[in-house]
Formats: C-alpha cells, structure tokens, sequence
C-alpha cells in the first residue's frame, strides 16, 4: 500500500505491548521499519547513476528484495540498531543516565513485527509482491485491498490516536494507561486485520457476480481487483476464447446494473503481436502484471504500433483500457519497445479522476 498506511501499520503494531515496554521509541522505530522496505525505490536511481540501469528498472527491483521474507532480520536489525545508537548518543550528549533503558532484544522484536507487516500488506493488494525471493521470484497478488484505501488507514490512525489520548488522560496512573493503550491497539489491529479479510471476501463476491454476467461463455480466467477507494468497488476482468470483458461491480449496488464494457475483441494474433511477445521487455511487463495483457494493434502509416495494457488497473472501472500499458513500433527498419506509457493528456485524467471519485460513492 501507500507509504504512510506502511508506517501507521508498523506504529499500531508497537501499541501492541511493545510501547508499554520500551516508551515511546517504540512507536516511531516501528513507524520507520514499516517504511523502510520501500528504499528500494531507489534502487533504479542508484543503478542508473551507477551506468547500470536497464529499461523498466523501477517494476523489476519495487517490492523485490527488500519486501522478502529473507530481508525481514536484517532490516529490523538496521532499523534497531541505528535507532538504539542515535537514542544513546542523545543521552550521552545531554548528560543523560543510560539506567532504566530498554533492552536492545525489545527494540529489535518491535521493529521485526514492524518490517514483517511490509510485505505482508502490500501482497495484500494487486501489484504483487516477491515475497518468497530469492527462492521464487512469482509476485504474490491476493488482491485483498487496494493501493490507497479510505477505510483501512483512517483505522490505523484512528488506533495511534485513541492510544495517545489514553495515555494523556490517564498519565498520572501509567499502569491503567499502560493496560487500556494495549487493549486498543490489540482492537485496532483485529479491526484492521478483519478488515483485509473482508476485502477477501468481497473479492471473492465481485469474481462471482462478473463471471455471472458474462453468461454461458466459456471463461479462460477470471479476476477481481479493488478499486482505490474501498473495498467496495471491483474491477472484474474476464477472458474468453474471443473476448475481453471488463466489469464494473459495486457490492452495495443492485445486480442488475453490474456495467459490462464493450469487450474487446481477439482477432487472429498479427504477426507484430507474437514478435512483441518474444522480447525480454515484454516478458518482464508480463511478469509484473501477473499475465493479465491485452494485446492492441492499430496502424500510423507505415508504423504498426502494438500495446500491451495491464488489466489489473485503469482510470475508469469499467474501461478496457489499462492504466498503463508496453508500447511497440513496428517500421520496415525493426521493432523499436518503447517504455511503459499512461493514455490521455493530463487534463483527460482529472476527468477520470473525477468519475471515479462519483463512481466509488454511487452504487
């Protein structure tokens, strides 16, 4: 998910008893090793400077290594041990006693809990996560949640702060504080956790209600995926034999006006299409979208352009178009991969920006 829904989960996982034992370092180590998986968006930047970038660097290092299940000891390690140095160099620069510290063993199970929900949380959404790196490089989607969610972060802050309120209130007994903050941030954490399994749930709702729609075809795939908002909207993406259909489905709407785009039609695949196919850049964008492409061939004159639009997102619902998409040009002089384009000029997307805002409100 997004960074600061990253952060606010690593911090209520510190309202769980780790804060009542070590203080308030707790809540901001742990904010700041849920962050800190995302530092490998530097990692294409880096490469870059170092003369060793190749196209499409930024979808093959994000939720890569750092997001593993390997990477969880040692970024909890990083994360403790620089905050346990900076914390004693305070101390010793302002005259401080180092007695009555917290044990160095606690800090490091706080900001392990911390970095371990990182990964966790964002294969809960659809772009995928390596988490089984470096022993398998598949890109875990349980499409339980999307990227921003208006729902599952105000939960998380709502925890922090009801659990710095009861700290406030009741400060002259730290005890009773101590054991009513637990209480809320182990409620906050099952209301968020429950919160994901709905989204499960529902996914499993809207895949039904799509295929539904689509009739008696005989149905190659099928997958759900939530809209940003809520768990509540669902972009529906079948593949027959011949078609393409995308599906807008609303869990609190009726039935009846689950809206089917017009599908987009498979014709017999060109020949630009299978040479597309067999690039490397194509593979890697196939790889990051999970195989969810849909191949788009139009002519420009001489130049046959052929897109491969991701189906997993797009700024309208119901649209067959993907947010994004691998661009090809095809001239007599080769075949020229061009880097992963957005459709519609800047202005065109505030509009669909604003109707997805209404759609995600209108059942």
């Amino acid at each position: 998910m997004d960074t600061i829904t990253q952060g606010l989960l690593g911090a209520a996982t510190a309202q769980c008893g780790f804060r009542q034992k070590i203080g308030r370092d707790a809540t901001w180590a742990a904010f700041f090793a849920g962050v800190l998986p995302d530092v490998d968006i530097f990692f294409a930047p880096i490469a870059h400077w170092l003369g060793q970038s190749q196209p499409m660097d930024g979808l093959r290092y994000h939720r890569g290594l750092t997001h593993s299940l390997v990477a969880i000891p040692v970024l909890a390690l990083l994360t403790a041990g620089l905050w346990w140095a900076l914390r004693r160099w305070w101390l010793r620069r302002n005259w401080v006693s180092h007695r009555g510290t917290v044990r160095f063993g606690w800090l490091y199970a706080c900001c392990f809990v911390a970095v371990a929900t990182h990964g966790l949380l964002d294969a809960c959404t659809s772009y995928g996560t390596q988490l089984l790196w470096p022993f398998s490089a598949d890109r875990l989607a349980w499409d339980c949640v999307p990227i921003i969610d208006l729902i599952y972060t105000p939960i998380l802050i709502l925890t922090l702060l009801l659990c710095y309120v009861a700290r406030k209130l009741r400060r002259r007994k730290p005890a009773r504080a101590a054991r009513i903050s637990l209480a809320i941030g182990i409620l906050g954490m099952a209301l968020s956790t429950g919160y994901l399994v709905a989204g499960r749930v529902c996914h499993d709702i809207a895949k039904y209600r799509g295929m539904e729609k689509v009739g008696d075809r005989r149905i190659v795939s099928a997958e759900a995926y939530p809209m940003v908002g809520s768990i509540f909207l669902w972009r529906v993406v079948v593949q027959t034999p011949g078609d393409w259909y995308v599906l807008r489905v609303h869990l609190f709407g009726d039935r009846d006006r689950v809206e089917t785009s017009r599908a987009a039609k498979r014709r017999p695949i060109p020949p630009e299409v299978t040479r597309a196919r067999e690039t490397e850049a194509y593979k890697l964008f196939n790889w990051f979208a999970g195989g969810q492409l849909r191949a788009v061939v139009h002519e420009e004159g001489e130049t046959t352009i052929v897109e491969f639009h991701d189906m997993r997102y797009a700024w309208r619902t119901a649209s067959p178009d993907g947010l994004w998409f691998l661009r090809f040009q095809f001239t007599p002089g080769g075949v020229t991969p061009v880097d992963i384009s957005r459709p519609g000029s800047s202005r065109g997307r505030e509009k669909m920006i604003e109707e997805r805002w209404r759609d995600l409100w209108n059942p």
